[in-house]
């Protein structure tokens, strides 16, 4: 479900009114998550609340439904692995985007020199 949001949903406007890509928008939601995590995993109650509240801006629902703190961490560590297999087919993409501009660049190369080498060769029978 979450890995189909990142790919389908257009990435959220931040505040300033500037759409992020979407490679910034899961990035941003790794780093988020990852933070939540790290709270809510921690020892000291007053971190445990800071990773309660991010979670309220991560997923709502869950602070509604009332899950226990060990359901809300596996929720987050579910939607962080969607996040970072979008992030890797993210990467993937853009690889395979980058290969085919160089290999049309570089036949486009080699039919200038194969015309360079055919006025060349007119050239010297003339």
């Amino acid at each position: 479900m979450w890995q189909e949001n990142y790919l389908n949903m257009e990435p959220p406007k931040t505040f300033d009114s500037k759409i992020k890509g979407r490679k910034e928008w899961v990035s941003s939601d790794i780093s988020k998550i990852n933070d939540a995590i790290e709270y809510l995993t921690s020892t000291d109650p007053a971190n445990i609340n800071k990773g309660m509240e991010s979670v309220g801006n991560i997923l709502p629902f869950l602070l509604i439904g009332g899950f226990s703190q060990t359901e809300v961490i596996t929720y987050l560590k579910a939607k962080l692995e969607a996040a970072k297999s979008v992030m890797a087919d993210l990467g993937k993409k853009e690889e395979e985007e980058e290969t085919m501009i160089s290999r049309e660049s570089g036949k486009t190369e080699k039919a200038k020199e194969m015309t360079t080498q055919e006025e060349v060769e007119e050239s010297k029978n003339e």
